[in-house]
């Protein structure tokens, strides 16, 4: 969405920067605010702190991003598909945790996500068969394809790690060191 909203050059650059240094940002101060929230307020206001946010992205967007492209339908089929399959996948992992793998329950609904797994790739393959249904453009695939390098993927692959390293640090750190979350920050 930055490439097509800036053109190539200086406000381009700066507009990536600044997308690189807030995702920076937001996964570090995630962390340790998350952390403070969870200490005075309780866990459950993690769920609410992401809806004025939320509401504040998008008032943003409304304000800031040119509105002249089209929209594309609602791909309502894939979108449920998705919800089910990957909820019931979640479901079966956490319940295989405590029940185990060979639990009738977690096994039904490993089935359940691996079959809705497969239907929503023939729901999609469908849609995008249909022109009018069609929810990725050719076009996008090309450019990918033309813009697509070694170095997209050694960063992608360093932000997981990143991300990856810093969520277990906390969650682990503050049971072994017998701290508080915001203990933790001053250690």
């Amino acid at each position: 969405m930055l490439a097509d909203t800036f053109p190539a050059g200086p406000r381009r650059n700066k507009a990536l920067g600044v997308y690189g240094a807030m995702g920076g940002l937001g996964s570090v101060a995630g962390l340790l605010l998350g952390g403070a929230l969870t200490e005075y307020l309780g866990w459950r206001w993690i769920m609410f702190v992401n809806l004025p946010i939320a509401l504040l992205v998008l008032a943003g967007t409304f304000a800031l991003v040119p509105g002249t492209r089209e929209r594309g339908g609602l791909d309502l089929p894939g979108a449920l598909t998705a919800t089910l399959a990957l909820g019931s996948l979640v479901y079966a992992i956490n319940r295989a945790g405590s029940h185990g793998v060979g639990d009738g329950l977690t096994l039904a609904f490993g089935v359940v996500a691996v079959a809705l797994l497969v239907a929503l790739a023939l729901v999609e393959a469908v849609l995008t068969a249909n022109p009018a249904g069609e929810r990725v453009p050719d076009e996008l695939y090309e450019r990918a394809r033309e813009h697509y390098d070694e170095k997209a993927l050694a960063t992608l692959i360093m932000a997981i790690g990143q991300v990856g390293f810093f969520t277990p640090l906390a969650l682990i750190g503050k049971p072994l060191a017998g701290v508080s979350p915001t203990e933790q920050w001053r250690r």
